[in-house]
């Protein structure tokens, strides 16, 4: 993967104020990327990584956010997870 397109549910406002996406690489989990808000879609640009899964981590937020949605593009195209 080298692009991940987080989406938030902002229908009740943005929530997200500081996050983590996590990769599983062998058997460690790395840092693929990390941001502040992530509002109705951000796109994260990285150094193109293979990972057998991801893992979001939401490490500050106004309050619980809704429904995160995780898109995963490698540079050959879309990613299925």
């Amino acid at each position: 993967i080298g692009v991940a397109r987080l989406e938030e549910d902002i229908t009740r406002g943005q929530s997200v104020a500081r996050y983590t996406l996590y990769g599983a690489v062998d058997r460690d989990w790395q840092v693929v990327s990390h941001g502040s808000t992530i509002g109705y879609a951000k796109l994260d640009r990285f150094e193109p990584v293979t990972v057998r899964r991801v893992r979001l981590a939401i490490e500050d937020a106004a309050e619980m956010p809704q429904d995160i949605a995780v898109k995963l593009y490698s540079p050959f195209g879309p990613v299925a997870i």
